[in-house]
């Protein structure tokens, strides 16, 4: 490789053999995926709610029509018991059929339609056994719970709105069929009185549990930031950094483009430390960070992956535009205030003959500590390209 300094200057290295990687490479290989394991997956936790309630949904219509079939075989001599037993029959044989799909439909986005037109459905049910099992005085009259009860675990409320107005005029309509409809008044507007309390219940409920949805999305989002931010500098942290290091070099794999990485370090901070204290380190870690981020272009990605370690992905950046962005990079971090600071920068092309995250980082900081080695405040380049 081959190494130049700010003023253009160049002279050759030792061979690379003879370069000792530093400690970031060896830390690269154990902790580039921790980000990504320990981060909340949002739409994991998402598909597992709807897993689960969509499972015990089906396993409570389940439970209707058994009891349903059972009341019926317990009164044989009531009204209309065929086509009872029918209907509940076809609907117990649709909730086997569609319950080995309860995973994929979690997973899909049409999920709360399906969830909503299901609770319609037992609704039409639950209203047409009752009313072919005699009317309001029908056991099965109970039924019309449900459909509020579930609507306001997990539908939004526009959705409990229409399953408890449906509901309501559901029982309208049997009272309204009913024959004994007189004998039944007074029962049927206590029941419909429990209704109305039920759908305001579940609607607060749906409101309410809305509010906390978006509450909690917007502060796993906050954490998210916190979690993948250095929060002296405003650059990635070390896990997020080879985490997108990562990915970017499979898109750059899958769509046959460059891509280059800048490794920067600040030369001699630690006498700097000890001489002008940690609040000025600091001020300078987040001065460098600051400018390494308005440096970037909108795609380039820029991350603090050591006490005064950064690093700069160059999507679609082939060794020629390296070159030229380490080179202004390295001038851009020199300081005119206060006590001059300078930083080394070494970079490398991704070699299409090893094509990984963990290569492209060994070469790129092998060439910075190449460039520390022989004094800093330069930068350099693999010698592959």
């Amino acid at each position: 490789m081959t190494t130049e300094g700010t003023d253009g200057s160049s002279a050759r290295e030792n061979e690379p053999g003879l370069v000792a990687a530093s400690p970031l490479t060896a830390r690269y290989a154990s902790e580039a995926g921790d980000s990504a394991s320990n981060d909340f997956d949002d739409t994991q936790h998402v598909r597992k709610f709807w897993s689960r309630f969509l499972q015990v949904g089906l396993i409570v219509l389940v439970g209707e029509t058994l009891a349903t079939l059972v009341y019926c075989f317990l009164t044989p001599h009531g009204a209309h018991r065929i086509p009872i037993i029918w209907i509940v029959s076809v609907t117990l044989i649709a909730v086997i059929v569609a319950a080995p799909f309860i995973d994929r439909i979690a997973s899909s986005a049409q999920r709360t339609r399906f969830a909503f037109i299901w609770t319609l459905i037992a609704g039409v049910i639950a209203t047409l056994s009752a009313h072919l099992d005699g009317g309001v005085n029908s056991p099965l009259i109970f039924m019309l719970i449900l459909p509020i009860a579930s609507a306001g675990i997990a539908l939004p409320v526009r959705e409990v709105t229409i399953c408890a107005g449906a509901t309501l005029a559901e029982l309208a309509v049997v009272w309204l069929s009913d024959p004994h409809v007189r004998q039944s008044t007074a029962d049927t507007a206590v029941f419909a009185t429990a209704l109305v309390g039920l759908t305001i219940l579940a609607v607060g409920a749906s409101g309410a549990r809305a509010r906390m949805q978006d509450d909690e999305s917007r502060l796993r989002s906050a954490l998210s930031v916190l979690a993948h931010t250095d929060a002296l500098t405003g650059c990635l942290n070390h896990g997020a950094f080879y985490e997108r290091l990562d990915g970017e070099v499979n898109r750059a794999l899958r769509q046959n483009e460059p891509l280059s990485l800048l490794m920067i370090d600040v030369d001699q901070f630690k006498s700097f430390n000890d001489a002008h204290g940690h609040v000025a380190g600091d001020e300078v870690l987040s001065r460098i960070g600051t400018t390494l981020r308005n440096q970037s272009r909108s795609f380039d990605v820029v991350g603090r992956v050591g006490g005064d370690e950064f690093a700069v992905m160059l999507p679609t950046s082939d060794a020629k535009d390296a070159a030229t962005i380490a080179q202004r990079v390295s001038a851009s971090l020199v300081s005119n205030e206060g006590p001059r600071v300078t930083a080394s920068v070494g970079y490398a092309t991704m070699d299409a003959s090893r094509p990984s995250a963990k290569q492209l980082v060994r070469e790129a900081d092998t060439c910075l500590y190449e460039v520390k080695s022989r004094g800093g405040h330069r930068t350099s380049r693999s010698s592959r390209v």
